[in-house]
């Protein structure tokens, strides 16, 4: 065993009897959690110490079993582990002369002064200790240098850049710690001057310097698992700590802080990530692997009254995500579609792609014209079409049915006031609806309503103000309603008009999609604003207003023409090209204008080989799809080769672009190969340039190898998709697209509410459109307990191809099928009354006569009607009914209260009204 001084000994001995830090590190102990800690991670830093010092009885933890290693220490209590540890006299030291610590427990207890005499510990200069602050790393190096007389090394370059950071006077001592080989920092170059000292580090530093024994030093870092993680996730969960080998043959941990430049989660891939071993120079390496998805809608959820957010689980493209015509809302209930899509008055529904790239909105009604909104406790379904939106690889997002339960009483709250020379313009979080206006207030005065307007948007309020510049002013509002007539709460804003005097400047010329300039101004451009761009004499665009995005007010785009004349934009032969963009009459909102300028602006068309996404054998031609639309003109027949399956050339095949999969002849994503034999294997051979894209430059097919089955096994690749749910009474019918296979009626595949169908579901197969397209899950009477919205999740269904569709979750309205059951009967001495109480609601609406249901007894003899009325009771709830005797003395009498054996007069207030469950006798009790 190594040397071990003279405080080592003494640290350990005073431990039994004076259980230092069990009293003044650790408020509340409890003597279970002496040993085995359950929360000190074998390994660790200062498992060592925590646990040799828990073993010898320093140290105690919670009432729970744990350490709580990252818990903060006081100053206080740290003054009382030295004094104590150390042997200080506390009973003659008396108390210390702090303003701010005269009665504390500390200093009524000869602690601080008996520090504060031995040198180690003594207040801040102005008369305090601060008895409660948390202790920092700076100030707990200083007391165990002091405590221990640790010596300073002549010459010694200390690694910490921080030395200064918790206070200079500490530098000196941090030096001397760390020369001794006890300071470990909290990261690279940092030992953590400011930060404030943790339970753990308390049992280090003085575990450490007690013992004589220096910390050991990291050797190497061992080798960390490959993590995987799906593309598009919104982060990856790297270590926090890694195992380190040390000097002494062990291993530990030690936190490390990485560096994620270079890692994109959404693009697939392998990445190497380094990170910063702490109190090392040593890095850390793991390799991160970004799993390629096929996209997929993740959720559907209503923002408002008149917004849907649809998240997908990767980035999709801008084009196809904000085509309106690839969605659908409609209410679930009738199927009635809630978008406008007619194209008059400027007023269609819209869909927008967020800054996520993996969100969008649609808007029923962006400029709440139509009035368009959801209803509260409607069932709504939103649908991604099939084939439509793409991810920005080109694939398509798979069809997809999602619905929601509108529900919305959260009102409007103001956003941000904005102030102007002519007023106030007010942006809410929400639509308003000012058929009703609000109360507006500026400094303390009511300004009548025709001060209130309608902004530019449906989210904003204008108020008509006279401000001056420089001036503050409170705005107040309340009682704005949104679409469903909640009202905003009270709200102030303080702002102030500043004159804007500064002319907009143009940030930045950019490129969205091969004929799309963007521009970014430093402020939102006021309207009369033009564009012209031209290259080498030829204009483009002679004089266009910039469109503003939708989202971000600052951000304007112009569209270019593929060609003027016989001028095309993208030279021939070329991916890029150069066009000047001039600006003229930019100016802001306050008039200021900026100057007239002209920028070179550099722009590169997509060069991307259209891909093939499918091919199907439909019986009687191989259709073939893509992630593109090809020109249906530009076809060259010699581009084909098919052989059969003894590689022979079928010299009866043929193929033409089409614009769907029936073969219709016309621009299209789809190529149709006819002249081919059912029951035969093929192999379709594409040359590149078979036909070219709409691309503004063309892009030609390229060489394609597909091998083709025309069995009728093949036929079908299509995964069936979710068409409806609906139930009556206990039987839920869900109907799919197409016929369903026997995984339908495994009761396995489906869940209530996130748990197996209840016991004695069956589930049967039936037709609503084609034959067993619909699965009838009959529910046992009794499993259903509410009248309530339901959430019947499914999953493995297949179709007759074994082609199984995605998994997935609606929502279902059932109804009550649990019978009432008599519980208990009570006789109230003091009304001569019965009161009978049930197992759930049955007091709301009944006959006044419902006594032929029951049978009472008094003493074991029946009365008969004449003698009792059951009825309601309104001086108790709805699961009471109350039994009024007559001529029949009932208190202290032994009663007993019967249900007959087939019921029929009392029932639940459910939507089924379930009728009271019959043979039932209870015994009353006296009150």
């Amino acid at each position: 065993m190594s040397y071990q001084p003279k405080s080592y000994n003494k640290f350990l001995a005073g431990a039994a009897t004076a259980a230092v830090v069990a009293s003044a590190v650790v408020p509340v102990a409890t003597h279970a959690a002496e040993k085995n800690l359950t929360d000190v991670k074998e390994g660790s830093y200062y498992a060592e110490a925590v646990n040799a010092l828990a073993e010898a009885g320093v140290i105690k933890g919670y009432e729970d079993g744990t350490f709580r290693p990252n818990n903060q220490v006081t100053r206080a209590e740290v003054a009382k582990i030295i004094a104590v540890q150390l042997g200080l006299d506390t009973e003659n030291a008396g108390s210390a002369n702090y303003s701010d610590a005269k009665g504390h427990w500390a200093n009524t207890g000869g602690y601080l002064a008996a520090v504060a005499k031995a040198g180690i510990m003594k207040g801040d200069g102005n008369g305090t200790f601060r008895p409660n602050a948390p202790l920092t790393r700076a100030e707990m190096a200083s007391i165990v240098v002091r405590a221990y007389d640790l010596q300073a090394k002549e010459g010694f370059e200390s690694q910490f850049k921080d030395l200064n950071a918790g206070g200079a006077w500490a530098a000196d001592a941090i030096k001397t710690l760390e020369a001794n080989g006890y300071a470990n920092g909290i990261a690279k170059g940092q030992f953590g001057s400011a930060s404030n000292v943790k339970r753990a580090d308390v049992a280090v530093f003085l575990f450490r310097v007690a013992k004589g024994e220096a910390a050991p030093t990291v050797e190497s870092v061992s080798a960390i698992n490959n993590i995987e993680v799906n593309e598009g996730a919104e982060t990856v969960n790297l270590p926090k700590e890694v195992e380190v080998k040390l000097s002494n043959g062990e291993k530990a941990q030690k936190a490390v802080e990485w560096d994620k430049k270079g890692l994109d989660l959404n693009k697939p891939g392998e990445y190497t990530l380094t990170g910063d071993v702490a109190d090392t120079d040593l890095t850390a390496s793991v390799k991160v692997v970004v799993k390629a998805v096929d996209p997929k809608v993740e959720s559907v959820s209503a923002i408002n009254a008149q917004q849907v957010l649809v998240t997908f689980n990767k980035e999709v493209e801008k084009t196809t995500a904000e085509n309106i015509a690839n969605y659908n809302v409609t209410l679930a209930s009738t199927g009635a579609s809630q978008l406008d899509t007619d194209g008059s008055n400027n007023d269609d529904s819209t869909v927008t792609l967020q800054s996520d790239k993996k969100s969008v909105i649609i808007d029923l009604d962006p400029s709440n014209t139509n009035r368009n909104k959801f209803v509260k406790a409607a069932n709504y379904e939103v649908k991604v079409n099939k084939d439509s939106v793409k991810d920005t690889s080109g694939k398509f997002v798979s069809e997809t049915k999602k619905t929601f339960v509108f529900a919305d009483t959260t009102a409007a709250s103001v956003k941000e006031v904005k102030a102007t020379a002519s007023g106030f313009t007010v942006k809410f979080t929400e639509p308003i609806d000012l058929t009703n206006t609000g109360v507006v207030k500026v400094n303390g005065v009511n300004l009548p309503a025709s001060a209130i307007s309608a902004g530019s948007d449906k989210y904003s309020v204008n108020i008509a103000y006279t401000t001056e510049a420089g001036k503050s002013y409170d705005v107040y509002t309340s009682a704005f309603e949104d679409l469903l007539g909640n009202k905003s709460s009270a709200e102030t804003k303080t702002v102030q008009y500043v004159k804007d005097t500064v002319a907009p400047v143009l940030q930045s010329v950019g490129q969205d999609g091969d004929l799309t300039l963007t521009l970014k101004f430093s402020e939102e451009i006021a309207a009369g604003s033009t564009v012209k761009v031209y290259r080498d004499g030829t204009t483009f665009v002679a004089s266009a207003t910039p469109v503003q995005d939708a989202d971000d007010d600052t951000l304007y785009t112009v569209t270019l023409p593929a060609s003027t004349g016989s001028v095309d934009l993208y030279p021939s032969g070329q991916t890029s090209t150069t066009v000047k963009v001039e600006l003229s009459n930019f100016k802001d909102a306050a008039g200021n204008v900026t100057p007239g300028l002209t920028k070179d602006v550099t722009l590169t068309r997509t060069v991307k080989t259209p891909q093939v996404l499918d091919t199907k054998w439909d019986g009687v031609n191989a259709v073939i799809k893509l992630d593109t639309v090809l020109d249906s003109t530009t076809e060259v027949a010699s581009k084909l080769l098919v052989t059969d399956s003894t590689g022979a050339e079928v010299t009866t095949a043929s193929a033409s672009v089409a614009s769907d999969a029936a073969g219709t002849d016309a621009d299209g994503k789809y190529i149709i190969v006819s002249g081919l034999s059912a029951d035969k294997e093929y192999t379709l051979n594409f040359t590149r340039g078979f036909a070219k894209d709409k691309s503004v430059v063309p892009n030609e097919t390229g060489n394609y190898t597909i091998n083709l089955n025309t069995k009728s096994s093949s036929l079908d690749k299509t995964a069936p998709s979710f068409d409806s749910i609906t139930a009556a009474g206990n039987v839920i019918s869900v109907v799919f697209d197409e016929t369903l296979d026997s995984s339908a009626r495994n009761l396995a595949n489906f869940k209530l509410d996130g748990v197996a169908l209840p016991s004695g579901s069956v589930a049967v197969l039936s037709q609503t459109n084609v034959a067993n397209d619909t699965v009838k899950i009959t529910l046992p009477d009794g499993s259903i307990n509410a009248d309530a919205s339901y959430l019947l999740s499914y999953s493995n269904i297949k179709d007759l191809a074994g082609n199984v569709a995605e998994a997935g979750s609606r929502t279902v309205a059932l109804d009550d099928t649990v019978k009432p059951v008599l519980k208990s009967a009570e006789v109230q001495k003091s009304t001569n009354e019965i009161l009978l109480t049930f197992s759930e609601n049955v007091g709301i609406g009944l006959s006044t006569d419902v006594d032929a249901d029951f049978v009472v007894k008094v003493n074991g003899v029946a009365l008969d009607a004449s003698q009792y009325v059951v009825a309601e009771d309104s001086n108790t709830d709805d699961k009471v009914l109350k039994v009024t005797l007559t001529g029949v003395n009932a208190v202290d009498q032994t009663v007993s209260v019967a249900t007959i054996t087939n019921p029929s007069l009392v029932k639940d207030t459910s939507n089924n009204a379930n009728v009271l469950i019959g043979g039932t006798t209870v015994t009353a009790s006296q009150k």
